[in-house]
């Protein structure tokens, strides 16, 4: 595959790995140019030790292992901060440790994928009812989202404002019934994006809300039960993650 497919292919699990990336001081975007990703496998004890104190060694201001090396030949993958790839390098070298890069620039990887959403949102449109479910979407998106959706089948859909949050954001529960008689029904009650960098929750609950009024095979659900569902619980903090990236 080429470098260009690797990075296609890489580009869909951006968005979920953002959320333990580097520190943004003050109001600066936090960027990651030169940044690298690489995987390796650890053969013995002694490779999983020097893993294991990375944390505590010399390569520790540009080196961050994620996972875990509690087994041979099982990938563990290493952050390496600009700059330090040298230094890293040479530490693999001298535990005799072999690596591979996987991403070799983070900020390259993260406008792509800023482009190729930006292409995908061309050919959406909330007012129209269509609405994007493989990308990520931003508060207002959402909003505008569960307004259109309470639009388009109130019958069924009652949008309202639980209260607002400490910045002036509605946290909205949408409440999904067979026939908008809501209480006859048990509650499965689904809270979302209560950790705000948790975006695949709020799309979760956006999807579910849909599959819910649209596809008759989910009719049964909505026989037996009352949906209700918060697909924002933590509205500052999400509109936060947009913008801002820190641990």
């Amino acid at each position: 595959m080429s470098g260009d497919g690797r990075l296609r292919r890489r580009s869909h699990v951006l968005l979920s790995v953002l959320g333990v990336l580097g520190v943004v001081v003050a109001d600066v975007l936090a960027t990651y140019n030169g940044d690298m990703l690489l995987r390796t496998y650890p053969k013995t004890q002694g490779d999983r030790d020097f893993l294991d104190g990375i944390a505590t060694s010399d390569i520790r201001q540009y080196a961050d292992m994620w996972g875990l090396p509690k087994a041979d030949d099982v990938p563990v993958y290493v952050y390496v901060k600009v700059g330090g790839f040298r230094v890293t390098e040479e530490a693999f070298i001298n535990q005799n440790l072999t690596f591979e890069p996987l991403i070799e620039d983070w900020q390259r990887l993260i406008d792509n994928e800023k482009e190729e959403l930006a292409k995908r949102k061309l050919n959406f449109s909330v007012s129209d009812f269509r609405f994007d479910f493989e990308t990520y979407h931003t508060y207002e998106e959402v909003v505008t989202f569960l307004k259109e959706e309470e639009e388009k089948n109130p019958s069924q859909i009652n949008v309202t404002s639980l209260g607002k949050t400490h910045e002036g954001r509605d946290i909205l529960l949408a409440k999904v019934s067979k026939s908008g008689a809501f209480g006859d029904n048990p509650v499965v009650y689904i809270n979302c994006a209560t950790h705000a960098r948790e975006w695949i929750s709020t799309a979760v609950c956006t999807w579910m809300i849909r599959q819910l009024t649209t596809d008759p095979q989910n009719s049964a659900l909505l026989d037996k039960y009352d949906w209700w569902f918060v697909p924002i619980a933590n509205p500052d903090g999400y509109s936060y993650s947009w913008t801002r990236v820190s641990y």
